[in-house]
């Protein structure tokens, strides 16, 4: 039998400058929670805009674990910090889009 990989990404926003009233926080968590309940490893890309919503910080610091592998901003079970210019910050440095 061949061995498949699959892989699982999270792309986690902290706002939708397109559809502003929608809910980004209830399908991550959502998502995290069956991943975690399967066991499936899963990698969890934060943008900056996430990283300064206080509900999602604690979301990601209560609910990942050493399944998860992080990106772009908080230290998940150790990784490395790295950080994605979005919106809020391309219009604050004057960036067009």
């Amino acid at each position: 039998m061949q061995k498949r990989i699959m892989n699982l990404v999270n792309f986690v926003r902290g706002c939708e400058p397109r559809q502003p009233w929608q809910d980004l926080y209830t399908p991550i968590k959502e998502e995290i929670a069956i991943n975690k309940s399967y066991g499936f490893d899963h990698t969890v890309l934060l943008q900056y805009d996430a990283l300064i919503r206080p509900d999602m910080v604690e979301l990601m610091k209560t609910e990942l674990d050493e399944h998860t592998f992080c990106q772009m901003g908080l230290p998940c079970a150790s990784r490395s910090l790295t950080t994605d210019f979005i919106l809020s910050v391309r219009t604050v440095l004057g960036i067009p889009r």
